[in-house]
């Protein structure tokens, strides 16, 4: 099972999230080891400067509780031939991340069927979830030709048997410009661009860090203002039924791709007897209810032969499970399956009539802290 241990689901603040900039700023320039700028020759004489390689950081996502960025920061980097770039994941938000450099990006998966398993049962793809670098190799060197990948990254650990994934490294040793993806996200996406080695006029780490800040103070934005509305717990919208009962609606989470709070708005309904309650969400999430125990874990493992087990995507999250479409808080298992665009299990959206008085709770067990009720009069 996963260890998921607890923290806060409180939002990032305004002053919060300074404190959160210049820690990342901090992180960056302790953790990366900045090579310091030689000549070797003497451009005197018509020979060209050679600068020593050098090893530079960049993000993968971000975010605080449930303010989930996901982006890689900055986008782009400007480098020399000759030096390495570390990817490192940042902050503490549920979404996971890969780096993978791939001939075709759009052939990049992330959920796939089980090999010999049931109509039912999907992975989390191998070529995911292994890195491309095995423990205690040297650092790979980049070809356009080839396949590299970090492994999937999360910011707390699935199980004792798989490695936790907080960084990636990889040089570049030739000129050109290189893209990358998050397998899991398949907006989220990077460019590695390679100058020559003798270019005296590209950036240091100082320079990258202050551009990560710069990209992230957009996303923090949004977060911080989705979170204030979190926390006035207004209803999005309700329109009314013939029977005189009401529909109301309510997001799972809010935000761009890039800059979401995994939260449901409103996170504490109350309605009456007979009201129906309709879930929507854009991208990933799922509405889940266990009137008989806890809720379903999403992240499962299975032993394999390979670098890393089998990460399953538990079929009680992934897909539908709803007894009936009145919910009387029995019944067991109530699964919106998984929503999103796309083409997803669940669809866009879950709907649910209550008949019967109580508070229930319910969660998106894809994100920690990502919990809500229903409290029907």
């Amino acid at each position: 099972m996963i260890r998921r241990p607890p923290r806060s689901t409180q939002g990032v603040s305004s002053a919060a999230s300074d404190v959160y900039k210049r820690q990342i700023l901090t992180s960056l320039l302790i953790s990366s080891s900045i090579t310091l700028v030689s000549c070797s020759s003497n451009n005197d004489d018509g020979s060209s400067t050679e600068f020593a390689p050098r090893t530079l950081s960049v993000l993968v996502g971000g975010g605080m509780g449930t303010s989930s960025l996901n982006e890689y920061f900055p986008r782009a980097i400007e480098i020399r031939a000759g030096d390495t770039v570390r990817w490192q994941f940042n902050g503490n938000a549920d979404d996971p991340h890969t780096v993978t450099f791939s001939p075709n990006l759009d052939a990049v998966v992330d959920i796939v069927p089980k090999p010999n398993g049931g109509r039912d049962e999907f992975i989390f793809a191998t070529s995911l979830a292994d890195p491309s670098r095995g423990r205690g190799a040297p650092i790979e060197s980049y070809r356009p030709s080839g396949y590299f990948n970090s492994g999937i990254m999360f910011g707390y650990q699935l199980s004792d048997e798989i490695p936790l994934i907080e960084e990636f490294s990889l040089r570049f040793p030739e000129p050109g410009s290189f893209n990358y993806i998050c397998g899991i996200h398949e907006f989220h996406r990077g460019t590695v661009i390679v100058k020559e080695a003798s270019d005296p006029n590209l950036p240091n780490q100082v320079e990258i860090s202050q551009a990560a800040t710069e990209q992230m103070k957009f996303g923090l934005g949004i977060t911080n203002a989705l979170q204030e509305f979190v926390r006035l717990n207004q209803v999005l919208d309700r329109e009314p039924k013939t029977d005189g009962s009401e529909r109301i609606f309510v997001a799972a989470g809010m935000g761009s791709p890039e800059a979401e709070v995994l939260e449901f708005f409103p996170k504490k309904l109350e309605i009456k007897v007979g009201d129906t309650v309709t879930w929507f969400a854009s991208r990933f999430h799922a509405v889940v209810l266990n009137t008989e125990g806890s809720p379903p874990e999403f992240y499962l493992t299975e032993p394999r032969a390979g670098p890393t087990p089998f990460i399953v995507a538990n079929p009680k999250v992934l897909f539908p499970t709803e007894p009936t479409p009145e919910f009387d808080g029995t019944g067991g298992l109530w699964s919106s399956g998984l929503l999103g665009y796309g083409q997803r299990p669940g669809g866009l959206s879950y709907t649910l009539t209550f008949t019967t008085p109580g508070t229930y709770g319910y969660v998106c067990p894809i994100h920690r802290g990502m919990v809500g009720t229903v409290s029907v009069n």
